[in-house]
C-alpha cells in the first residue's frame, strides 16, 4: 500500500520558522523595496498581496493596461523585460531569505523527535466511524508492505531530515497491528531555496498572457516552469498520487496557484471509491467542540472548497474525504514555537 503525504509551508512555520510571504516582506529595506517594481507595490496595497501568487498573476492585468498604452514595440518590450527581471529578483531574495530561516533553525541545536510514534497515531484522531473505514481499508488488504512518499511544497529541507530516521524500514503500528514501513521518495515540487526555486500562478487564465513570448511564460506559471526544468518533479509527482491508496494534505491553504493539484487528487478520488483522502486544515478560531455546528460547517466548507477545483460529479467524492482541524501529528515539541496558521491564510508555497 502507498500512502503520499502532501506537505506545505505549515510544516516549517509549525517548528517556528518565519516562513509567510509577510515575513519575508517585512524584512526588506526601503532601499530593497524601492528598486523593484514588484515590492513597491506590495508596499503600498499589502492587504491585496496577502496571496502574493494570485496577486502576481492580477498584477499583470494592470500591467497590461500600462502596456496597451505604449505606442512603441520597444517600449513595450522594456516593460515587461523589467517586470521579469523584477520578479527574478523576488525570487532570489525570497530563496536567500528561506535559506537564512532554515540556517537559524538548525544553529538552534533540535533535534527531530523519532516520527515513528506519530506515523504510528496518524489516524487516532480521525472521529470514530472515520477511524473504523480506514481499519476496514487495513483489514481488507493482504499487503504488509507500506510504502510512504511525500510530495513537499516547501523550499527548505526540514521535513526531509525529519523522516530521515524512517528510510529504512520501520515497524508501523496503526490499529495496533504490526505492520512494515519505509519512507521512500520526496519530491519538491517547486524546488528548493538553492535549485528551482519556483514561484508563480497556476495557469494561463491566472495571467494576462498576451503580454509574454512563448518563452516568457514559463516564468510566470509554475507546471510550465517545473516542465522546463527536465528534472521529471512534475511526472514523479503525479506518479505517486495515481499510485496512491491514500493521501494525506498537511500545512496547505489549498489555494488557487496549486489548483493542478487538487484537480489531480479529485480524479484520483474518483477513479476508485477505495482511495481516501485526509486533509489538514489549520483555523485559528476552532477552539471547541461542545457543539457539533462548528466543525460540521468547517468540513462543509473546506469539502466544498477543494471539490470546487473538480469538474466532474462531487458528492459522491464527500465520502472518501476526512478532515482534522489543529492536528499537530508531526513533533508537537513544547520547546518549539507554537503557531497559528488560519485554513485560509496564503503562504509561499
Amino acid at each position: 500500500m502507498n500512502i503520499t503525504f502532501l506537505i506545505g509551508n505549515g510544516f516549517d512555520i509549525e517548528l517556528g520558522l518565519e516562513t509567510r510571504f509577510s515575513d519575508f516582506f517585512k524584512q526588506l529595506s526601503p532601499e530593497k523595496i524601492a528598486t523593484n517594481q514588484i515590492y513597491e507595490k506590495i508596499h503600498v496595497s499589502p492587504d491585496e498581496w496577502s496571496d502574493f501568487e494570485l496577486a502576481l498573476g492580477k498584477y499583470t492585468f494592470k500591467l497590461g493596461d500600462d502596456y496597451r498604452k505604449l505606442s512603441s514595440e520597444e517600449e513595450k518590450r522594456e516593460l515587461i523585460k523589467t517586470f521579469l527581471e523584477n520578479l527574478e529578483n523576488v525570487k532570489l531574495d525570497l530563496g536567500d531569505y528561506i535559506e537564512k530561516e532554515e540556517l537559524e533553525f538548525k544553529k538552534l541545536g533540535k533535534k527531530f523527535e523519532s516520527p515513528k510514534k506519530y506515523m504510528d497515531n496518524l489516524f487516532n484522531d480521525l472521529l470514530p466511524t472515520e477511524n473504523v473505514v480506514f481499519r476496514n481499508v487495513f483489514a481488507g488488504t493482504l499487503d504488509n508492505d507500506y510504502n510512504f512518499s511525500a510530495i513537499s511544497f516547501n523550499y527548505t529541507s526540514l521535513f526531509d531530515e525529519a523522516m530521515k530516521p524512517l528510510e529504512e524500514a520501520f515497524e508501523w503500528q496503526p490499529f495496533q497491528k504490526i505492520r512494515k514501513g519505509i519512507f521512500g521518495e520526496i519530491v519538491h515540487i517547486h524546488g528548493t531555496f538553492t535549485r528551482f526555486l519556483t514561484l508563480g500562478v497556476n495557469d494561463l487564465k491566472q495571467i494576462d498572457s498576451e503580454l509574454f513570448e512563448d518563452d516568457e511564460i514559463y516564468q510566470l506559471v509554475k507546471p510550465y516552469d517545473v516542465i522546463e526544468t527536465r528534472e521529471d518533479r512534475d511526472g514523479l509527482a503525479i506518479r505517486k498520487i495515481s499510485d496512491s491508496q491514500i493521501i494525506v494534505i498537511y500545512g496547505m491553504s489549498l489555494g488557487e496557484t496549486d489548483k493542478k493539484w487538487w484537480q489531480h487528487i479529485c480524479e484520483w478520488l474518483a477513479k476508485n471509491k477505495s482511495n481516501l483522502l485526509i486533509i489538514h486544515a489549520f483555523d485559528a478560531d476552532f477552539s471547541s467542540v461542545r457543539i457539533s455546528s462548528k466543525l460540521v460547517k468547517l468540513r462543509q466548507n473546506i469539502v466544498k472548497s477543494f471539490l470546487d477545483y473538480y469538474e466532474g460529479e462531487k458528492e459522491y467524492l464527500k465520502e472518501q474525504i476526512f478532515l482534522l482541524v489543529n492536528n499537530k501529528i508531526f513533533f508537537p515539541q513544547k520547546d518549539l514555537k507554537d503557531a497559528e496558521i488560519p485554513i485560509l491564510e496564503k503562504e509561499i508555497n
